[in-house]
């Protein structure tokens, strides 16, 4: 249940989990989980045994410790945290595909229903992680990485409950840092911003604020952008613009050589009706819907930068979770 919480409204403890276009059957989306969990970038952070990776994991450790420390932690308890975080993340990292074998594209994709999920998994209550996540009919799903959920099951069976609540605090914290106060701000930025990618500066306010619009309703934002400079009459002119380019990829298929007069009927027909997109009809819901403020579940007052982002999170998932077995829309924003 906490996991299903998190995963809808705050973070991505252990995994990913979301809706895409099936790769092996394109009219249609599925859900998929996929190797996840780690608070360093990947997770070669973790396995590499060099004298740079060991500093690296070393001011991790130091960065989780001082994230602690501002939300109050007894300071005895600092290093025993930081350690078993740490820990937990490793063994993530272990069971995860490397770089080379993400790119193999068969080994990533393995349809299964959650009935061999849950044989494949066992210690971990997929039913129920489902059923909090509000998806009541789902036949298959993709799991990415068998060997990581694997490894995650093995896991579940031999982390403490003490531990899985510091590493899920942390993913709270680390998640939320952005959005509180200039402590938490500088010290992410300490080390994931000077630290491992060398910036000096923090970028102003001002401008990160419009980088967390744009993310989270940045649709919203450009339906508005739309309607105030980009008129009928311009839609039109656009629109002739299109359709010249058609007619002009029309008259080079009628002259390919190499390709059959059955596939030259298909894009004859399709450059016949090409959809309409110069609109904004095909948003996600969630963009179409109140354009009030942001609702966040358990906000009782007005909304924080944190809870708008949180309730904001949670609309997002709720509505990618719905499109799972729905036919792909090929000119919708996915």
């Amino acid at each position: 249940k906490e996991l299903a919480f998190a995963h809808f409204n705050t973070s991505s403890p252990l995994f990913y989990f979301y809706s895409e276009q099936d790769e092996k059957n394109s009219t249609m989306v599925i859900l998929t989980i996929s190797q996840g969990g780690l608070g360093l970038p990947e997770r070669d952070y973790y396995t590499n045994t060099d004298d740079e990776s060991i500093e690296t994991q070393t001011k991790y450790k130091e960065h989780i410790k001082n994230m602690f420390r501002l939300i109050g932690t007894d300071e005895s308890k600092l290093d025993k945290i930081a350690n078993s975080i740490y820990s937990i993340e490793k063994d993530l990292a272990e069971g995860s595909f490397t770089n080379v074998e993400l790119r193999d594209v068969p080994a990533n994709y393995n349809k299964m229903t959650i009935d061999q999920l849950v044989k494949l998994s066992p210690n971990f209550d997929w039913k129920l992680f489902f059923k909090e996540a509000k998806i009541s009919k789902l036949d298959e799903i993709n799991v990415k990485q068998i060997k990581f959920f694997e490894n995650l099951s093995k896991m579940l069976d031999k982390v403490s409950i003490d531990d899985w609540k510091d590493y899920l605090s942390w993913n709270l914290v680390r998640s939320s840092a952005n959005y509180l106060s200039s402590p938490f701000v500088n010290e992410k930025f300490s080390f994931f911003g000077t630290y491992l990618q060398g910036a000096q500066v923090l970028q102003p306010r001002w401008k990160r604020v419009l980088g967390v619009i744009d993310g989270q309703i940045g649709e919203i934002m450009g339906e508005l952008y739309v309607q105030r400079y980009f008129p009928a009459q311009a839609k039109q002119k656009a629109s002739e613009i299109v359709k010249s380019l058609l007619v002009a990829m029309g008259e080079r298929i009628e002259n390919l050589t190499w390709m059959s007069d059955a596939t030259k009927e298909k894009l004859r027909a399709y450059g016949i009706a090409p959809p309409d997109k110069l609109s904004f009809e095909n948003l996600h819901p969630f963009a179409k819907s109140d354009k009030g403020p942001l609702k966040c579940p358990f906000c009782r007052s007005e909304n924080t930068a944190l809870t708008s982002q949180f309730g904001s999170t949670a609309c997002k998932a709720l509505y990618f979770c719905n499109e799972c077995r729905q036919p792909f829309e090929h000119f919708k924003c996915h």
